[in-house]
């Protein structure tokens, strides 16, 4: 009987854990045309989120590649950043652009609404830029 119960326990904790498993890739989905200019929101293109299954994860954006870890927090991911590169390597060396090498302090936030992810950012002088990723 105790073996049973035990059995019973460790599959419904495994179910439970894979039910919130969100590692895997995501790239940019942006709204159409009309849904952008009904909204007046400015969307982010070409994001490329790899999740992986160790909650490290590697995200590509226009011009920068960053490194770091994840973590998942009720509705809310978040990435803390450790590494970020330009993707034209000699970049990463002019004193003019060292500080597109520094990550962040705060963790960058994405709200989870089933297989998309969902970013709000400050963007200089031009309110907010919105980044939508769908899960490929």
């Amino acid at each position: 009987m105790r073996k049973l119960l035990f059995i019973l326990l460790v599959v419904s904790c495994s179910g439970t854990k894979n039910s919130t498993d969100i590692s895997g890739t995501y790239a940019s989905d942006m709204p159409g045309a009309a849904e952008q200019f009904l909204s007046g929101k400015q969307y982010t293109t070409g994001d490329i989120l790899q999740l992986h299954k160790d909650s490290t994860y590697m995200h590509t954006i226009c011009a920068q590649i960053s490194h770091g870890r994840w973590e998942v927090k009720g509705d809310s991911l978040y990435l803390f950043c450790n590494d970020i590169r330009f993707k034209i390597d000699s970049l990463n060396t002019m004193e003019q652009y060292k500080k597109g090498t520094i990550c962040g302090t705060a963790p960058e936030a994405y709200s989870i609404d089933g297989t998309v992810l969902l970013n709000r950012a400050k963007f200089k002088g031009a309110g907010y830029l919105y980044t939508r990723l769908k899960k490929q």
